[in-house]
């Protein structure tokens, strides 16, 4: 579900509701402001023009809720124990917050599902730091007994890794170069 509002008290106000956030708390209120800035999206430029006007509007998406829900369980948890609010003015809580925000919703956004032996082969490539060859990942030591490894399906792999689901869309994780070499792409 995907809730738009044209002016941020809305957003505001439903967030509040959904999160069930008190305004008094001092705590809430500079979460719930960090959530509402976080919601905010400004409409494309309609023209080519640089004075078209651009509209904002305010975007709640479910994901979104879980991420918030998720962070003020944390935040209010370390508030309790003394952990981060002691020692932070209302700005440094802030971006505390909208850190959060941004790192929870990529990793939930970005994430896709890889098989044991893509995760491997992404783990051999990060380390590698330069493009790999599929003999190269294929001559990384194996588990015991694992037959399944081979040239083909470290290629077979390497493809699936082209294309992958996740709840943004589809991502592309490796390139393959014009020399048959493979890179990480984004990841």
């Amino acid at each position: 579900m995907t809730e738009s509002f044209q002016h941020p008290t809305q957003c505001r106000e439903r967030l509040r509701e959904c999160l069930q956030l008190h305004e008094d708390d001092p705590l809430h209120a500079v979460m719930l402001s960090a959530f509402v800035n976080s919601c905010e999206e400004v409409s494309p430029n309609p023209t080519s023009t640089p004075f078209a006007v651009r509209l904002k509007h305010w975007v709640i998406r479910d994901e979104d809720l879980k991420v918030f829900s998720t962070i003020e369980k944390g935040v209010v948890t370390l508030a309790a124990a003394h952990f981060v609010a002691a020692d932070l003015a209302t700005g440094g809580l802030a971006s505390l917050v909208m850190s959060l925000i941004l790192l929870l919703r990529n990793i939930y956004r970005f994430t896709g599902r890889v098989s044991p032996h893509q995760a491997r082969i992404l783990a051999f490539m990060s380390r590698a730091g330069q493009p790999v060859s599929v003999e190269d990942v294929f001559r990384q030591p194996t588990k015991e007994g694992e037959l399944e490894w081979t040239r083909e399906t470290v290629t077979a792999e390497l493809e699936g890794l082209k294309e992958v689901v996740t709840r943004d869309g589809v991502k592309k994780m490796v390139e393959q170069l014009k020399d048959g070499r493979w890179v990480l792409n984004g990841v």
